[in-house]
């Protein structure tokens, strides 16, 4: 767990660029010399030289805002460490350009096309099948609606939320009936701390990467199995399919081999590599939006990624 809590982070002093306010607010990370490195909010680490601190000026914020800002920037700075550690991803096989010449012959049109959305989003009336997005999309929205989770918590009824969940869950191809171990052995005792975390993880806007990690520590430490990438972020998916991303961890390794190397997933879900993840699949989005082939949300993206990362998907491009 993150020790960076926005109710006890000690506040240090916060500054703002004069000339470049969309940098947003940044805090000292070090000082060599004649040099200082500045972390700033819209992640990037900026070094200046002695003569330039006057163009920082420092800002008072507000004590509760500064505290947020400062547990920020500080798993930001985290975040740098893990980048300057993290094993450099085996060369790309295939380019974005190139993965999106592949979806144009594997889907002539697009996301839109009727191919695409029979098979993966489900639109069609006939038997749901476990790849099918709308139909988890749609029981997703009643199970994990933010009344239906808070009404469990003030009734005493989050052990029926639990076993809803197991049931949608294990519809969908997005988790193994081997991942969905840490949730079917949760003790009793702990469901409602489940939900209580899984409330605040969807549906709070507290910062996100403390959510994310109590969320994961709940079923961590009450479960017999440690719960899978794949488990922990399946529910913001379904929630939140234009903002969060559903993490297969062996999809997501091998479109960072081109998109971004250096990012390594442990074996454990943590927030910085989550978020890291997803600033990677939102830029493979906009990749294709300036393709023109506009996903409906972040589901097709990663739908997108599993088919043209597959090992036969590359020979395509040679017929």
């Amino acid at each position: 767990m993150p020790q960076n809590d926005p109710t006890t982070t000690p506040i240090v002093p916060l500054y703002q660029h004069r000339k470049a306010t969309e940098w947003g607010l940044g805090m000292l990370a070090w000082e060599r010399g004649p040099r200082r490195g500045y972390q700033f909010e819209d992640g990037k680490l900026r070094v200046f030289g002695e003569g330039f601190y006057e163009l920082l000026d420092e800002v008072d914020a507000p004590a509760d805002q500064a505290r947020e800002v400062i547990a920020k920037l500080t798993l930001q700075l985290g975040d740098l460490a893990t980048d300057r550690a993290a094993p450099v991803a085996a060369p790309a096989d295939v380019t974005l350009d190139e993965q999106i010449a592949i979806f144009r012959i594997q889907h002539p049109d697009g996301f839109a096309g009727d191919a695409w959305q029979a098979a993966r989003r489900g639109v069609e009336q006939g038997r749901r099948l476990k790849r099918h997005r709308v139909p988890a999309l749609a029981e997703a929205a009643e199970r994990l609606a933010e009344a239906t989770l808070q009404r469990a918590l003030d009734d005493g009824t989050a052990s029926e939320v639990v076993a809803s969940l197991i049931e949608m869950l294990a519809a969908t191809d997005l988790v193994s009936a081997t991942q969905l171990e840490p949730l079917r052995t949760l003790p009793p005792s702990r469901h409602g701390g489940f939900v209580q975390a899984l409330h605040e993880l969807l549906w709070t806007d507290t910062i996100f990467a403390l959510r994310f990690e109590r969320f994961v520590a709940t079923l961590a430490l009450t479960s017999k199995r440690a719960p899978t990438w794949s488990l922990i972020t399946a529910f913001g998916a379904l929630v939140h399919p234009g903002e969060h991303l559903y993490v297969r961890p062996a999809t997501i390794s091998k479109q960072a081999r081109f998109m971004a190397p250096r990012l390594a997933l442990g074996a454990n879900p943590d927030a910085r590599s989550y978020l890291r993840a997803l600033e990677m699949v939102r830029r493979v989005a906009d990749g294709l939006v300036a393709a023109r082939l506009a996903p409906a949300d972040l589901l097709d993206v990663h739908d997108f990624m599993v088919d043209t990362l597959a090992p036969s998907a590359r020979a395509l491009l040679t017929h």
